[in-house]
């Protein structure tokens, strides 16, 4: 079964006949917390903040104590990415018009959760439906046709941002109306993906999840 935590442990072996006994063999077990074990990052739901002016304030949702958490920046309008404080309020300032992703992280004894991706569109040029979102499993099975769904998606597009081995097949996004779409992906690959989409606005989306 699984040990419940990740680390190495050292297994000594003695073999002894009632006379006498060996040296030990010493052997590194890697373990691996399982999936379920891990903490799960909730960052919310993406938004809007129109004025570049004003600090945009990052908030955890996710639940639990003793946790570790941090927020990344991702994207960004330029190339320079925003240091940001660790713990799970954040507030991020300098900011400049235009699409930001973020990704937020949480540790416990068991391990860092899959990171949880934050959209903010920040600028007065934008409209809650130039603002994509994905849902769908943090986890699924290999080999099991998985469904994802994004709101305002319509003319955007899907990829594979990161695999651990060749990206499954995209493709074409089915249309669900209002403007949403929804991919069917098969992973033939165990490990942790993230997938992505752009609206036709621009924005983009990610969404992490782990192949058992």
């Amino acid at each position: 079964g699984s040990p419940g935590f990740s680390g190495r442990s050292i297994v000594q072996l003695i073999v002894s006949d009632g006379v006498e006994s060996s040296f030990p063999d010493l052997v590194a077990i890697h373990f691996s917390a399982t999936a379920s074990s891990l903490p799960v990052a909730r960052a919310g739901n993406n938004f809007l903040h129109p004025d570049p002016t004003e600090p945009l304030v990052l908030r955890s949702e996710t639940a639990g104590t003793d946790l570790e958490q941090r927020w990344l920046h991702i994207l960004g309008p330029s190339e320079d990415l925003l240091a940001i404080e660790p713990g799970p309020e954040a507030e991020v300032d300098e900011l400049i018009e235009g699409p930001y992703l973020f990704a937020l992280l949480v540790e416990d004894t068991h391990g860092v959760s899959l990171p949880d991706f934050l959209a903010v569109a920040v600028g007065p040029s934008f409209t809650a439906s130039d603002l994509p979102q994905i849902t769908g499993p943090n986890r699924t099975t290999i080999g099991v046709d998985t469904v994802f769904r994004a709101t305002h998606s319509e003319a955007g597009h899907w990829s594979i941002v990161n695999a651990p081995g060749d990206p499954p097949l995209l493709n074409d996004p089915e249309p669900l109306g209002a403007g949403a779409t929804s991919i069917r992906l098969t992973f033939e690959a165990r490990g942790r993906y993230v997938i992505s989409v752009t609206a036709a606005s621009g924005l983009t989306d990610w969404h992490a999840l782990e192949v058992l």
